[in-house]
């Protein structure tokens, strides 16, 4: 019988790297009407907006957030890197959608942009229902090294390879620092992303969370 996950904090970071760098995406107003055309809806405020020139060119990127400051943005010349602090759980299809909207903006601004890959790492602080935290790590883990003293912890990770369109994937798995008597989770997955729709990837990385609990005979509470 699974357990239940109940989720006192969720972290959600995604990085999708072009197949080239756009050296051509910051001429112009385009890119800025795009993307305040495809967001203006969750909240983009024309102000929040931010060109952040460095003397290095790989630094240079736009910068927005949204959804309240918990989602931040930076659009480069090689990727787009989105990074959620938080991840309500009554929010996360504004969440995914939201992020669909980013790099439909890119690609609607450049019509020759095209990913290469897409890397999504879904963090999660959460209580087991039932089983304390470090039974369910212990029941992951080998024995520790001994004569180091007495063992305050452990946890583990686990590495995957090809499957389907995924390339690869890690879960780690261990106690959280930011929770008590919480286990943290952080499943992550690479695809390809020639042969993985922007559109299609929300539901490629849900499911991935959904297979990757169900290994670690885990669901996610109902409420």
């Amino acid at each position: 019988m699974q357990i239940d996950l109940d989720v006192v904090k969720a972290e959600l970071g995604i990085e999708a790297t072009y197949a080239q760098p756009e050296f051509s995406l910051f001429e112009g107003p385009k890119l800025i009407e795009t993307l305040y055309k495809r967001l203006e809806k969750y909240g983009l405020k024309i102000s929040e907006l931010q060109a952040e020139n460095s003397a290095i060119i790989g630094e240079r990127h736009i910068r927005f957030y949204l959804f309240s400051y918990l989602m931040n943005v930076k659009i480069r010349y090689d990727k787009v890197e989105v990074t959620c602090t938080e991840l309500p759980r009554n929010r996360v299809d504004d969440y995914s959608e939201a992020i669909v909207d980013i790099l439909g903006a890119v690609t609607d601004c450049c019509s020759g942009v095209s990913f290469k890959v897409f890397s999504v790492a879904t963090a999660l602080h959460a209580k087991l229902e039932g089983k304390p935290s470090r039974d369910f790590i212990g029941g992951l883990t080998v024995k520790g090294p001994e004569g180091l003293g007495p063992l305050t912890g452990a946890g583990a990770v686990f590495y995957f390879g090809p499957e389907n369109e995924r390339l690869l994937s890690s879960i780690t798995v261990d106690v959280s620092a930011a929770v008590t008597d919480a286990i943290y989770l952080r499943i992550y997955g690479i695809w390809d992303g020639k042969r993985v729709r922007v559109d299609s990837l929300r539901r490629m990385a849900k499911d991935f969370v959904a297979q990757a609990l169900a290994s670690l005979n885990v669901r996610f509470k109902q409420i």
